[in-house]
């Protein structure tokens, strides 16, 4: 059990994990699926979502979402992630 801030001290909000890209210029400057063994990823497909999405198959991953884009921020993402994105 953690101790509850003392007075004066505000209890810290967590971090975003992932912040969502709201313009073009941040998807295009974004690497989908980079880690340590490929930290290049992959670049920002023109048309497709935005989002990056877990991959289970042929082996656990990430890549960026394959549903078309049109919706949300600067039209990025998909009708199922732009929830995501406008709820962040």
């Amino acid at each position: 059990m953690f101790p509850s801030p003392g007075p004066g001290q505000e209890k810290q909000r967590s971090k975003k994990v992932y912040d969502y890209p709201k313009t073009l210029e941040e998807a295009r400057s974004y690497k989908y699926g980079s880690w340590a063994g490929d930290p290049d990823g992959n670049e920002y497909k023109e048309g497709l979502c935005a989002d990056e999405v877990y991959n289970s198959e042929p082996g656990p991953s990430f890549s960026q979402c394959l549903r078309k884009n049109g919706k949300g921020p600067d039209g990025l993402y998909c009708w199922q992630h732009v929830k995501k994105v406008e709820g962040s």
